[in-house]
């Protein structure tokens, strides 16, 4: 049974670590480029669509947007340097998604909290203000999401109180210490605990 459009893409989505909803979206960065790439070309190949039925398949993307996709793709494989950009981004992407989910099934957080926690854990000991945590957020979700998602101080605030809150429930050592006005870090307790228990490295 010949496949469906949406099942070629589900599958080159997982492949690379990212959702058919990534494709789909308008956010740009090399490693959803070149899967949707890789979809663009292997529906056309196997189901023969036209270009334009492609394109709106993606989210309403033109014809040239398509042809110009495949195009590009045959040259990244084409050139060793671009396809061991994409390689490294392809694993970073895949070890911030792990590192995320590994927090907050520890941990019982959500997402937004799991990342500002990660923030701290991959910064240690340096602290971080407010500011320069919401600025970190921004690449670290881009590592992991693929999009832009930046929050504001007062949010990174709250999560702070949140992640406090969840690791105190578990019995586990205080998280975060508060070092005015330089802002916040890790605790030496929590990252001798992150080190035994987690799948990310602390610096110690």
């Amino acid at each position: 049974m010949r496949p469906t459009a949406k099942a070629i893409a589900i599958d080159i989505a997982t492949q690379h670590g990212i959702t058919l909803d990534d494709m789909k979206a308008r956010t740009r960065g090399r490693l959803v480029d070149v899967a949707r790439s890789k979809a663009y070309k292997e529906i056309r190949t196997r189901l023969h669509w036209p270009y334009q039925q492609i394109g709106d398949f993606f989210g309403g993307r033109s014809h040239a947007a398509v042809i110009s996709g495949i195009k590009s793709l045959e040259n990244r494989m084409d050139d060793p340097a671009e396809m061991a950009v994409f390689m490294r981004q392809r694993l970073n992407y895949l070890s911030g998604q792990s590192a995320m989910f590994d927090i907050a099934r520890r941990l019982n957080l959500k997402s937004q909290d799991a990342i500002v926690l990660a923030i701290l854990i991959r910064n240690a000991p340096r602290p971080l203000t407010l500011a320069g945590i919401s600025e970190l957020y921004d690449h670290a979700w881009q590592s992991i999401n693929t999009a832009e998602k930046f929050i504001c101080e007062s949010t990174v605030k709250s999560a702070i109180s949140k992640i406090r809150a969840a690791v105190k429930a578990q019995g586990l050592p205080v998280p975060i210490d508060t070092i005015k006005p330089s802002g916040y870090v890790l605790s030496d307790e929590f990252a001798l605990w992150v080190r035994e228990n987690l799948s990310l490295s602390v610096q110690m």
